[in-house]
Order: C-alpha cells, then sequence, then structure tokens
C-alpha cells in the first residue's frame, strides 16, 4: 500500500536491525514520537513511497546502513482504534544486518545501542557510558510494544515464520 496525500491514516514504519539472532540494534529515540526511550528505528511513509521503500530510507537516514527492500519482511502491523481523532497505521519489519555491520556512533534518530535478547526480556541496559539504567525519567525504557515487537520479531527469524500480525493497540479517547 502507498500512503496518498487523501488518506486520513498517518502511516509509519518500524524496523529492528538484527546482529544475530541473539543481538538487536536500536536506538535511544531523541525526538519525534516517544523520546527518550529505546525504540527500533523507522518512521513516516512518505506521500507515494512503500512501505519498504519507507523502512530502507529511514533506516539509511538514521543508521547510515544500506539496506535493499528485499532485506526487510514484514512481522507485523500496529493500529490505532476506531474513533481515535488522528488514526494511525504501523507496519512493523524485521531484517538480519550481520555481525560485520559497523555499528553507528550517533545518529540524527538518537544514541545507537546494541542490545541483547536477554537484556530485552530483563527490561534491563546498561548506558555503555555509565553503569546506570538507560531510562527516560524514571519513565519506562522502551516504547510502548517494542519489547514485544523485538520478540516477535525475533521468534519469526529462528523458526522461519512468514506470518504477519494485526494488533489493535486501544487507546483512551474522550472526543
Amino acid at each position: 500500500m502507498t500512503a496518498t496525500r487523501y488518506d486520513k491514516m498517518r502511516y509509519y514504519c518500524l524496523g529492528f536491525a538484527f546482529m544475530d539472532p541473539d543481538t538487536v540494534l536500536l536506538v535511544r529515540k531523541d525526538r519525534g514520537i516517544h523520546p527518550g526511550m529505546i525504540n527500533g528505528y523507522g518512521g513516516k511513509v512518505e506521500y507515494n513511497e512503500s512501505p519498504f521503500g519507507s523502512m530502507v530510507r529511514e533506516f539509511q537516514e538514521e543508521t547510515g546502513i544500506v539496506t535493499k527492500i528485499d532485506d526487510w519482511k514484514t512481522s507485523a502491523f500496529l493500529t490505532s482504534s476506531g474513533g481515535h481523532p488522528d488514526p494511525w497505521w504501523v507496519y512493523v519489519f524485521r531484517t538480519m544486518v550481520g555481525k560485520s555491520v559497523e555499528v553507528p556512533v550517533t545518529s540524527d534518530a538518537g544514541d545507537p545501542c546494541v542490545m541483547s535478547i536477554d537484556d530485552v526480556v530483563k527490561g534491563s541496559f546498561k548506558h555503555p557510558n555509565n553503569s546506570a539504567p538507560w531510562t527516560a525519567k524514571g519513565e519506562p525504557m522502551f516504547a510502548p510494544h517494542v519489547r514485544s515487537m523485538i520478540l516477535l520479531c525475533r521468534d519469526q527469524l529462528l523458526y522461519g515464520e512468514e506470518h504477519t500480525t494485526k494488533v489493535t493497540i486501544q487507546h483512551q479517547y474522550n472526543g
């Protein structure tokens, strides 16, 4: 599906790049949705751009790592619930970049980090520059649903699952 200017729906892509099945490249976002929290790479699907094309573009802009459309596999869809004033749709992707990929030192999106699946499960991670947990002023470390999406993507990598999962996020909207 390609986003058009006449859609009221907002389309986004979110990608998880695995270095191996037990290690994922993530970012602590500086701006945008959920700043200060750990998330995958991604952003807005531009007008007349495919979700896959958007994922390739966003990942390169934010990491400097070049991928191709065929490198990304769809893992899930996240959608807002009916009645939301700004409806949105997120395409969740996964890719295997390998252990030899050069991890960016900095990014326009935020601070890159390499995280083990064990740390994702535990919800704990130490910032590379100090021993304090990497949290945003006492807020949850991960953006909403990110841990479950990482684990879903990892399971799909390990077990060869090529199916996708649709997840509807229920928002309290008191219009």
